[in-house]
């Protein structure tokens, strides 16, 4: 696929915690959405994207990941996911099923979530990884078709304060099929507006030598 990777909004790379985001399941008629905006006022638009996951019941969910990747290239992407239910032991464990289209080229997208939430009273928090693989064919010039697959890994820590707020500090890797693999950090706070709506601003920088930097803007809505 020859499009630049951008961090998946899949999960907890949207960071809400337990119950918005990640392996914690949905109830029916639950969900959360997102809009999130990466870049710098000189430079414009870096990354955009829209996130939209509903529960149907039975750990089962329905979602879309749509927007405009880094380097420009447009993606929607529908998926259904399944996550282990609450009450079992041990860390929770979820995993998402997709298909649509990335630069105009259509991509399976299977991915896989591992969390646990941690912590009690008023300060608790939450760990996870979510991976994701962008499977994708085009054809040579002999017409023979060639599978490429771009990899994408985030690992998110989280804690919450009391009130609602939330702080995320986030490692975002992965890996375009022919080119280097690139590294990013990310420090988000979440603040709640109103009802169900929260605020989240944050900064990012690239983990290489001249890497970009910039400003992360969202607004997060559970339902």
């Amino acid at each position: 696929m020859r499009h630049r990777l951008a961090p998946a909004l899949l999960a907890a790379a949207v960071g809400a915690g337990p119950g918005a985001a990640g392996p914690w399941p949905y109830a029916a008629g639950e969900g959360f959405a997102s809009a999130v905006w990466r870049g710098t006022p000189a430079a414009g638009t870096e990354y955009s994207a829209l996130y939209l996951e509903y529960g149907l019941g039975r750990r089962w969910s329905v979602g879309v990941d749509a927007g405009r990747a880094i380097g420009g290239a447009a993606k929607t992407i529908a998926f259904v996911g399944r996550a282990r239910p609450e009450e079992a032991a041990g860390p929770r464990v979820g995993w998402q099923l997709g298909a649509g289209r990335i630069d105009g080229q259509s991509v399976v997208r299977p991915g896989l979530s591992i969390g646990h939430a941690f912590g009690q009273g008023a300060l608790t928090g939450w760990v996870a990884a979510d991976g994701l693989a962008e499977i994708g064919v085009t054809f040579d010039a002999w017409g023979r078709p060639v599978i490429e697959t771009d990899v994408k890994l985030d690992v998110t820590l989280g804690l919450s304060h009391g009130g609602g707020r939330k702080t995320v500090l986030q490692l975002q890797a992965g890996q375009e099929e022919g080119d280097p693999p690139f590294r990013r950090l990310e420090l988000r706070r979440v603040q709640p507006l109103h009802g169900g709506t929260s605020l989240t601003i944050g900064a990012y920088g690239d983990l290489s030598d001249g890497g970009a930097r910039g400003l992360v803007l969202g607004l997060w809505q559970r339902f």
